[in-house]
């Protein structure tokens, strides 16, 4: 069922493209929206397919998360444990979403972890059932623990940039103001902005970016974008702008589906930017 998603990228181009920097979710954020629950021996040979055919610096493999909450996750340990017995020089990352999760994943020995927030008190609430508030003062306690333990590179997924699947658009004041306290957690070397909902435009983009640039490192950004048929051309603006900002890190999958499958409706759902739709950029 992959084959069709599969594009003629060259795999040189990646490799030899050092300002590209891909971070593959196909086994996270991809396959969450699929109905089929993976199997372990499944997905190692997806991942195996992935690091073969793309070559991506970092990949998602996986969430510390309830099976009862989503089944596909079960494994995801195991799975990272295998990523890093493959000894490939690529960092492995498991999404952590709260601070009791973490624990488990100190206790495994996981080195890269990716962990989530939001610019939408609405969607804070409704995604993990937890205020804006509550979710920033526990993201202060997991970067404490992190730094106490030494572990620097971390990612943090700030979903509703620029617009929340429950609500209106969210101004840009609050978005920088934001992104300015998220800033000053060192132990997050990534934030990344995600257009939860599809629907984020070229010209709000650009705006943001204008603005952004002049508060934090860029460096420091990258873009998980979800794009349909009629959002295409807008989605492949905002990836050549950004480039041009040298905002290089990109989320990317191997799966055509993706989303926050647990919280938002299927028909409001859109796919991950995947490596067919990067080739028209390319």
């Amino acid at each position: 069922m992959y084959k069709n998603v599969l594009s003629k990228i060259s795999r040189n181009y990646f490799n030899n493209n050092n300002s590209l920097k891909l971070f593959d979710v196909s086994l996270r954020d991809g396959l969450q929206a699929q109905k089929k629950i993976y199997s372990l021996s499944e997905k190692k040979n997806i991942l195996n397919e992935i690091i073969d055919i793309y070559n991506p610096d970092n990949i998602e493999v996986g969430s510390i998360v309830s099976e009862k909450v989503l089944p596909q996750m079960k494994d995801s340990i195991e799975l990272y444990k295998y990523a890093e017995s493959l000894n490939n020089n690529k960092k492995y990352y498991l999404l952590v979403p709260n601070k009791n999760k973490l624990k488990i994943a100190l206790d495994n020995d996981i080195k890269n972890m990716s962990f989530i927030s939001s610019f939408s008190d609405t969607f804070q609430r409704k995604n993990i059932k937890k205020s804006l508030y509550d979710t920033k003062k526990e993201i202060e306690k997991i970067n404490k623990i992190l730094k106490n333990n030494n572990l620097k590179e971390n990612k943090l997924y700030l979903s509703c940039f620029n617009k929340c699947p429950f609500g209106s658009s969210i101004c840009n004041y609050d978005i920088l103001e934001d992104l300015i306290y998220y800033n000053e957690l060192e132990s997050f070397n990534e934030l990344c902005l995600s257009d939860t909902t599809g629907k984020l435009t070229f010209d709000d983009f650009k705006e943001l970016i204008y603005d952004i640039r002049g508060i934090i490192n860029v460096n420091k950004l990258s873009l998980h974008l979800h794009c349909n048929s009629k959002n295409l051309d807008n989605t492949i603006e905002i990836i050549d702008l950004a480039l041009k900002f040298s905002i290089n890190k990109l989320d990317i999958s191997y799966i055509d589906e993706g989303g926050c499958s647990v919280t938002m409706n299927d028909e409001n759902l859109n796919s991950n930017l995947n490596y067919k739709i990067l080739e028209k950029l390319i």
